[in-house]
């Protein structure tokens, strides 16, 4: 027992050397090291000082740093440090002392000194952004969402934010770099903070909307999610982004008569939608009724006439109607009438124009592949030997 009460003391007089030390560090590496190492013989009140302690070593580099003209790394990852260690530090402060009294220490300071630097975390996952690191941009957004949320973050939950207008558009944007991060549950937490952002909710929308199709696994999961967005589509038909969704859903899981229903009901307030006469016009294609498939997709540009993608599929249905027509025409002699030919070449002529205007919209090809269908109906009406047939030819082997 003697033994044991000496081995105790020991240890005990040795977490206080390690306490001192940290407290006198002048190095944030050495005193997180020296913690990280001894944190878990260390108590409550031990790791709440000694969290305080990397707070303050954060702020002085932090402090020292704000006084360039442009805010480099080291400031921001010393701020980011200092907000961490300091809801770590609220973390153990808030636990019960060894008299089983609460008594917080360091509330109130590390609350005080931090929050009007929360707009810096903006910058820091801005700069994120820029560098196309997905990772830091997540976490300083996600900082900055978490220090403005009390559930979040209860060091900051009795601070003043009710100035803060930033926090929803920030939710987004963490949500959207967590998605492409491939933290979906962070993604969805996120998204829904920014549901109401009255500049990026439908976007916020589109990320969880984009989480639940990563993570769908099976058919029934197809269903469940489907149920989901007609829940979401009841509240708010007008969202045009859930409704293509939902009609995607139906569609790939032959649920073709709720499609249809929604579709109806959809022309009776918008008789030109986009996205109804667009998914018509693809399933009257693979079905290969051509002519219905160009009626669809001609009331589709209706709405929006310079979209290049229907465009492009009316110039490739206009040159397969008139290239199916000419081959059954041609017979056994593999030459069309004249009189046939007549009818036929004003088709091809169509299909080029809506080719070519594709091309106009896209001239690189970076969303649209118009190259080919564009290089076959020059073939067909000028010949092999035309420069616009040669330069369509170089353009469908482009990347």
């Amino acid at each position: 027992m003697l033994a044991l009460m000496v081995v105790a003391t020991a240890t005990a007089f040795a977490q206080e050397d390690v306490v001192k030390q940290i407290m006198k560090s002048k190095d944030y590496n050495e005193a997180s090291t020296l913690l990280n190492a001894n944190l878990n013989s260390m108590n409550s009140e031990q790791k709440a000082q000694c969290y305080n302690r990397l707070v303050s070593l954060s702020m002085e580099t932090v402090s020292k740093e704000a006084q360039s003209e442009t805010p480099s790394d080291e400031f921001f990852n010393a701020l980011y440090n200092a907000f961490e260690n300091a809801q770590l530090c609220e973390q153990f402060d808030q636990q019960p002392n060894a008299k089983g009294k609460i008594k917080p220490r360091f509330h109130n300071t590390n609350r005080d000194r931090l929050f009007p630097l929360r707009w810096q975390l903006i910058n820091a996952g801005i700069n994120g952004q820029k560098n196309n690191d997905n990772k830091t941009a997540l976490k300083f957004f996600g900082t900055y969402v978490n220090t403005g949320i009390g559930q979040l973050s209860p060091l900051f939950a009795d601070a003043d934010n009710s100035a803060d207008n930033n926090l929803t558009n920030i939710s987004y944007w963490a949500g959207y770099h967590a998605f492409l991060d491939g933290q979906y549950d962070v993604a969805n937490l996120y998204s829904d903070i920014a549901l109401n952002d009255p500049e990026l909710g439908k976007e916020a929308l589109l990320v969880k909307l984009a989480v639940a199709e990563k993570t769908l696994k099976n058919r029934q999961d197809s269903i469940s999610y489907c149920d989901e967005l007609e829940k979401i589509y009841a509240a708010d038909n007008s969202n045009e982004l859930v409704f293509a969704t939902l009609s995607s859903f139906y569609n790939s899981l032959g649920m073709t008569d709720k499609m249809e229903k929604i579709f109806e009901d959809k022309l009776k307030t918008d008789p030109n939608n986009f996205t109804v006469w667009v998914n018509r016009g693809e399933n009257a294609e693979e079905k290969e009724n051509l002519e219905e498939a160009i009626n669809c997709y001609k009331k589709a540009l209706v709405s929006q006439p310079n979209n290049a993608a229907v465009l492009r599929q009316i110039g490739i249905c206009l040159y397969n109607r008139a290239a199916g027509t000419e081959e059954r025409v041609s017979g056994k002699t593999g030459r069309a009438p004249k009189a046939a030919l007549e009818q036929i070449l004003p088709v091809y002529e169509e299909a080029r124009t809506y080719l070519e205007k594709a091309k106009e919209l896209d001239p690189q090809q970076k969303e649209v592949k118009w190259g080919y269908a564009l290089y076959r109906c020059y073939y067909r009406l000028y010949g092999i030997d035309d420069e616009r047939t040669k330069q369509a030819e170089l353009d469908s082997h482009s990347k």
